[in-house]
């Protein structure tokens, strides 16, 4: 057998995405032969016969093992990376064929799985890294959610009350928490930071509604002068009450790469007390010094008094408004693979092509190289 599609169920904590739904198998199953994994939609509204319906065959974990390894050209997707458990799913692919997984793969955070890539001369093929006209659609839709659960779990968890808000980084993530806090019923004070972009574009935001009380646009040299000025605006002054918690989200991103580590130890003591830190950047590492993964089963870690929420897989707990919305942003890609093949795809898509991480084992992502000094093979001259 060639080219198939196999549809894992997500095994990451509190993880209930699922990477295709019934409509894309649907399509999908015209192409070329589609395998899901039982209970791989449960979570997002979708039986295992609205699978079954659409075309595809369902299977256990086990099964679909025994199924990838009869396949030259196994096609893995999934939402978020591989997990040890799942590494047997690194197929190189056979007679002359490239398997590959696609799905959130965040290498740069990742040396493990990275290195596993590298050694089962696997491909890998990020979705954060699908960049069409200079924008990035599958990222900026799961960015939007994640916004949304920030400030979702920062109220869920905080003490009763109105905080301010320090947003940093006001990208798609940042402004869809902006969006989420304002329509909270409440106004409270958002002091926005943003280091990627410069002031002509900043002052384009405040033709939001609303806009941020405060906006600024800063370096990463001065960063911290500046956080400092935002956390002794929102504790006092002519802002608010000295003892008004401040919620903090984190959300600076760098292509390829870790998230630079915005926030130091030495800010925790500025902060009043019932304060929250949400880092939507630990995908890629957290933006700071202090970061550490916590899950949806257990959100909050305590550092000196102020609750620190760091799950990586943020969007993971909204599954029936993010499913639809990864859904309608992968379906072109993942059917022109099956229309094409996947290498044939690659050659001819740009936007596929650039998202490849690592190819046959050569990390063809130049910033992954760059993270673990690896050597940088162009994915442009492997596919020649």
């Amino acid at each position: 057998m060639r080219m198939s599609i196999l549809v894992l169920k997500e095994i990451k904590n509190g993880e209930k995405r699922v990477a295709a739904t019934p409509a894309d198998v649907s399509l999908l199953s015209t192409l070329t032969r589609v395998y899901v994994e039982k209970d791989a939609g449960k979570e997002s509204g979708f039986s295992d016969d609205d699978y079954g319906d659409a075309g595809a065959d369902i299977h256990s974990r086990e099964q679909m093992r025994e199924v990838m390894l009869s396949i030259a050209e196994p096609i893995v997707i999934k939402v978020k990376e591989l997990l040890p458990p799942e590494y047997d799913f690194l197929h190189s692919g056979s007679g002359g064929q490239t398997g590959a997984v696609m799905g959130f793969g965040h290498l740069a955070s990742n040396r493990e799985l990275t290195m596993m890539t590298v050694a089962r001369k696997a491909t890998y093929l990020s979705l954060e890294d699908i960049v069409v006209n200079g924008k990035r659609p599958v990222l900026a839709n799961m960015s939007e959610v994640a916004g949304e659960e920030a400030v979702r779990l920062a109220k869920k968890h905080l003490p009763e009350g109105s905080p301010a808000y320090i947003l940093i980084g006001y990208g798609t993530a940042g402004r869809a928490a902006h969006r989420a806090i304002a329509t909270s019923g409440s106004v409270p004070l958002v002091c926005a930071l943003d280091i990627s972009v410069g002031l002509d574009k900043l002052n384009s935001f405040f033709g939001l509604s609303p806009a941020p009380s405060l906006l600024t646009s800063c370096t990463l040299e001065n960063f911290d002068t500046e956080i400092r000025t935002a956390i002794r605006n929102c504790r006092g002054g002519h802002y608010g009450a000295r003892e008004t918690p401040i919620v903090m989200i984190l959300s600076p991103y760098i292509p390829e790469s870790t998230a630079p580590k915005m926030i130091r130890r030495s800010i925790i003591p500025m902060l009043p007390r019932g304060s929250a830190i949400v880092d939507i950047s630990i995908d890629q590492g957290g933006a700071c010094e202090f970061s550490r993964a916590t899950s949806h089963d257990e959100p909050i870690a305590d550092i000196n008094g102020v609750s620190y929420i760091g799950i990586p897989n943020l969007p993971g707990g909204a599954p029936l408004r993010a499913t639809p919305m990864l859904s309608m942003t992968t379906r072109p890609f993942i059917l022109e693979i099956a229309r094409k093949g996947f290498v044939q795809a690659l050659r001819d898509n740009e936007s596929l092509r650039n998202a490849v991480s690592v190819y046959q084992g050569k990390v063809t992502s130049r910033g992954l190289a760059k993270t673990f000094g690896l050597e940088h093979a162009p994915i442009a001259s492997l596919l020649a």
